[in-house]
């Protein structure tokens, strides 16, 4: 029974359903802006409230970012309700830290420790190193070929001659990606019992011959939609009688049914155009005539086959080949469970596997669970896999409550499978299973922004390509009606900036510029925005500017842009931890002793990895040495040039014989002092993560036996697996810059005014490249031998729904994307690509399964949207920012030619050693914070108008008290009373010719006042070196040469707070 809403409650009539509905499982359909997470948070309250005890709730989300963030709303919000008098809630508070507030993962990882007895695995089970699964199935699947081939399998040899090129690397690779594939499924062993009786029956073909058809009506459909276009523009006579030539030659098609139908009406010509009619008529028919051009080639295209029983014939013909993958991945998967029982480790699918088999097996368990669990909330549920939602089923007893928007699902490459959402939403919906409530009002957005989002998602969002027919309860409905109380400048909603592209410029430089001028010229005129804090409206500062991108790749081109135009910048990006230069310089390291680890030094391997030792940030030796010690040979080079640094090698090297792979990571880190050298790398927190993350990896190694050897091999691998989930953060937004980010990264983050770049990103369609597929409906995708490799129909009707999902997906993305804005969308793009589409309605499936970036949809609405499109010449837009000066090469006498050797690594494995592995000691918190403040304070200050009041924008800082304080200081300086700021230069690179020396160089920082400027050069602590005024006098000789003013420098010690003049 849901309770009677009070007049003064802050909640919607649906939120109060969503927070109160009992009785049945509930899914909240809750749209962008909606306050699902608020209504999660209070719904859960409430159940306490009512006497249910904590322990009794099964709270389930998606990230440990998540989790975490959920229990501090929901202690929040207990210590709230506590406060006020509700004391019967403090028992909940108490146990909140205990209670089942986790992601998916962590649940099935809990079930499977507590009943382990029942797997028979180890209480201990824990969750395995992927990079060390993806190296040993590789491993797995080689020794797998090689059996074969000592066998001489028929159709394994078969199977090769067909796919092999060269070597069988490749078809390797196939096989590891369709294993991959199937790992999804929830009971891939009973799939694989099955396959081929169910894949290759005649009624299974059948059933894909009529999904084959549905792909041509597609396209058929498409050019009807066109052809009732035009009948509704067409006025002219002349025109209007083409269209009856036109409905003639096209009847075929329309009327086709059977794939013979469709081969006797495939040789369409269109007719000829009328000279004489309508120029503007006709320039639209032309258009629309061309476009149903492409859909008749399209379709020309897919009527490769003779007919239906070549179609049927030629899947047959791949049965052999798929019965000896199925046969290679049943013995890949023995292979792999031994390896995983014997780590006692497994993958995250593994063990929910796993839970769903001890759940499937043990009613008692099921029934225990049912019994205990008062309901089970999951948030994100969008973004729910196959296993996940079967895990669900095992211990649901109509009290699953699920919040999410499969319109934001965005994760298909985490395998969320936003179909799960839908079925449930329809069914509840529509067919009484369940208690569906929409939370349709927006309480983030202006309803000029919800208009302009509203009209593009009605247009290009249906249930076949983003998941939802849109305008079926899915538009976005007005709620904050304090923007109504608070109208701002009038200039909010959605703005397409277009551009004209320059020879001289890429794109991305453009629209960096016209961001920029934007938002300068906006915070010139005094933009207001709405601030929720206040309760009012305020002029808009650098914060409230977001810039979201589909990806990252042009992040450091706008910094430098940002740079030179003095606007503060805040990037947040992932960093790839294998990128990183501690990363390297380890590995290196590693390489190193390796090579002095063989009876005989291996040259190639010791000479490849020293360069990079020698370069890196823990050693820094000067050019001139580098290339002495290689003109005398890298290993005798290194013994008598620099024998500091041999004598470390060469002391690892023999630490190496008798430790584990951690201990010998942690002598690396001691001797070559690398914490201690963190701060001159710029983020040492970051890069403090980075060496404990490696410190911890090369931990679990030693647990597995792995050797020097294997970790080299496995830091390899790393590299080429790219970001690690573990190591991504939530982005900290920066109340004093603009903030750039990903659009992925901005999920569950709102901005005031958001610019919308690189919308030119081609969409990457990977999962159709491949040799050989694997779909869930269809099984494995394979080609079939007539005269060389031939694609089946099945490849058809895979790619295209490939495609449909994948462009579903961006389309998802783009909703994510400006549903981010609160007052100001502000889409940056060349102009449209398109004219003359369709007035109106959906833009047609077959138009939309060709969109190749953000551009494309936004060209394919370019007639309905028009009046948002504003065509702007970007200001300032100058090569300047590049900063690249020639520098003239100097002459190099002529010497010995230098031998090109190709360097290849001989791998072999070590002994096994087992030792004990002690904790590295690591340095301690204050004395990293005094290390990273120069770093910190740098970036800081790059964010500070010194022309304005500083302490203000110091409050605003993303920083610690302790950083604050010390910039502060720096403000306090009487140096700030004494002189009037009129501009500041921050990280001023400068290139000077100085007689016939070149001079280059970077200055921290340059005030100017009216009559001069003063150089100011940080320091982290001491400041009273010789060398240190020799460089400011340089600074100083720079500027007198470049500027008619008054030069003074000063040396400045964060630490101590100290200025000192330097003459």
């Amino acid at each position: 029974m849901i309770p009677i809403k009070p007049k003064n409650a802050i909640w919607s009539d649906e939120q109060w359903q969503a927070i109160f509905a009992r009785g049945a499982d509930v899914l909240v359909n809750a749209g962008a802006g909606s306050g699902k997470t608020a209504v999660l948070t209070e719904r859960i309250v409430q159940i306490l409230k009512a006497g249910v005890g904590i322990e009794r709730l099964i709270v389930l989300t998606f990230t440990r970012a998540a989790a975490a963030e959920m229990k501090e709303r929901i202690r929040a919000r207990l210590r709230e309700e506590a406060e006020n008098g509700t004391v019967e809630l403090r028992e909940a508070l108490e146990g909140l830290d205990q209670a089942a507030i986790q992601t998916f993962d962590s649940y099935a990882l809990r079930l499977v420790r507590r009943y382990h007895y029942l797997l028979g695995v180890s209480r201990s089970v824990a969750i395995g190193d992927a990079v060390i699964f993806s190296r040993e199935k590789k491993k797995c699947i080689s020794e797998i070929f090689d059996e074969l081939y000592r066998q001489r399998e028929p159709r394994f040899l078969s199977f090769i001659d067909l796919f092999a090129i060269k070597s069988d690397r490749k078809v390797e690779e196939y096989i590891y990606e369709l294993d991959a594939k199937m790992e999804m499924l929830a009971e891939k062993e009973s799939y694989l019992d099955v396959y081929l009786d169910r894949h290759y029956s005649r009624e299974f073909i059948d059933k894909a011959l009529d999904d084959f058809l549905s792909v041509l009506a597609i396209e058929v459909e498409s050019i009807r939609q066109r052809r009732e276009y035009l009948r509704r523009i067409i006025t002219d006579r002349k025109l209007l009688e083409y269209l009856d030539k036109l409905d003639e030659c096209l009847s075929g098609l329309f009327s086709a049914r059977a794939y013979g139908d469709y081969l006797e009406a495939r040789e369409i010509r269109l007719p000829t155009l009328p000279r004489q009619a309508d120029e503007v008529e006709k320039a639209k028919l032309v258009y629309q005539r061309d476009l149903i051009n492409k859909n008749l080639e399209r379709i020309k295209e897919h009527l490769r086959f003779r007919d239906v029983d070549e179609m049927r014939a030629e899947v047959e013909a791949t049965r052999e080949h798929a019965e000896i993958i199925i046969e290679i991945i049943r013995r890949l998967d023995a292979k792999m469970a031994a390896f995983k029982r014997h780590l006692d480790c497994y993958s995250f699918n593994d063990v929910a596997k796993m839970a769903i088999r001890l759940l499937v097996e043990n009613a008692e368990i099921r029934a225990k669970i049912k019994n205990d669990t008062y309901e089970i909330l999951i948030d994100e549920y969008q973004d729910t896999n196959d296993l996940q939602e079967m895990l669900i089923a095992l211990i649901a007893n109509d009290n699953v409550y699920m919040v999410g928007d499969v319109k934001q699902s965005i994760y298909r490459f985490r395998n969320a499978n936003p179909e799960i959402f839908r079925q449930r939403y329809f069914k509840f919906k529509h067919e009484g299973k369940g208690i569906a409530i929409d939370l349709a009002k927006n309480f983030r957005s202006r309803p000029e922004v919800l208009a302009g989002i509203n009209e593009i998602f009605s247009r290009i969002m249906s249930r076949e390509m983003g998941g939802v027919d849109y305008d079926d309860g899915h538009a976005l409905l007005f709620g904050n009606e304090a923007y109504l109380r608070n109208l701002g400048s009038g200039d909010s909603g959605l703005t397409i900036l277009t551009y004209e592209p320059r020879p001289d410029y890429r794109p991305e430089e453009i629209e960096a510029f016209l961001i920029a001028g934007d938002i300068r010229a906006r915070i010139a005129r005094g933009q207001l925005v709405y601030d929720k804090a206040v309760r009012g409206m305020r002029p808009a500062g650098y914060g409230d500017f977001a810039i979201l991108t589909p990806e990252k790749k042009n992040f450091d081109l706008y910094k430098r842009i940002f740079e030179y135009l003095k606007i503060p910048l805040m990037i947040h990006k992932d960093e790839n931890f294998a990128a990183s230069s501690e990363f390297h310089v380890i590995k290196n390291i590693l390489r190193c002793v390796q090579a002095l680890a063989q009876p005989e030094v291996d040259e190639e391997l010791f000479g490849d990895a020293l360069i990079s030792v020698l370069r890196s940030f823990v050693v820094a030796a000067p050019d001139d040495l580098i290339a002495r010690i290689y003109v005398a040979g890298a290993h005798s080079g290194v013994k008598s040039l620099y024998s500091e640094l041999y004598v470390k090698l060469k002391n690892i090297t023999d630490t190496a014989k008798k430790s584990t792979l951690s201990e010998i990571l942690g002598e690396i880190y001691r001797v070559f002092g690398f914490y201690e050298k963190l701060p001159t790398l710029g983020n040492v927190e970051q890069a403090e993560n980075n060496l404990n993350y490696l410190l911890s990896k090369f931990r679990g190694l030693d647990r597995i036996g792995y050797r020097l050897t294997d970790a080299i091999e496995y830091l390899e691998a790393l590299e080429e697996a790219g970001p690690d989930a573990e190591m991504q953060k939530p982005a900290i937004v920066s109340a004093a810059a603009v903030n750039m980010m990903t659009i992925h990264k901005s999920k569950g983050l709102e901005f005031p005014i958001c610019y919308y770049a690189d919308t030119e990103t081609e969409f990457k369609h990977t999962d159709v490249k491949a040799r050989l597929l694997f779909s869930r409906d269809y099984g494995i995708v394979l080609p079939v031998f007539a005269e060389g490799l031939k694609d089946t129909f099945y490849r058809t009707i895979v790619r295209q729904r490939f495609v449909a999902d994948n462009i579903g997906e961006k389309i998802r993305l783009f909703y994510v994307a400006l549903t981010r804005a609160r007052e100001k969308m502000i889409i940056v793009a060349p102009r449209p690509e398109e004219s003359y589409r369709l007035d109106g309605g959906l833009v047609p499936l077959a138009d939309r399964l060709n969109y190749r970036s953000f551009h494309a949809i936004i060209s394919s609405l370019s007639h309905t949207l028009e009046n948002y499109f504003t065509f702007r010449d970007p200001e300032d837009l100058t090569p300047v920012y590049k900063m690249r000066v020639e520098l003239p090469v100097p002459e190099v006498p002529a010497g010995e030619a230098l031998e090109k050797r190709q360097v290849r690594t001989e791998r072999t494995r070590a002994e096994k050693i087992v030792a004990s592995a002690p904790a590295t000691e690591l340095v301690a918190r204050e004395r990293l914070e005094a290390m990273e403040l120069g770093t910190r304070a740098h970036k800081a200050l790059e964010l500070i108008d010194f022309t304005a009041d500083p302490i203000p924008q110091i409050e605003k800082l993303g920083e610690s008290p302790f950083v604050k304080e010390k910039i502060a200081a720096f403000f306090r300086l009487p140096l700030f009373k004494e002189k009037k700021i009129v501009d500041s230069y921050h990280e001023h690179r400068f290139l000077w010719k100085r007689g016939d020396e070149t001079v280059s160089g970077v200055i921290d920082l340059i005030l100017e006042t009216e009559d001069e400027l003063i150089i100011i050069d940080y320091k982290l602590s001491a400041i009273d070196k010789e060398e240190y005024r020799r460089q400011l006098g340089l600074y100083c000789e720079y500027l007198r040469d470049v500027s008619t003013k008054r030069v003074s420098a000063y040396l400045y010690s964060l630490m101590n707070e100290e200025l000192m003049k330097v003459n």
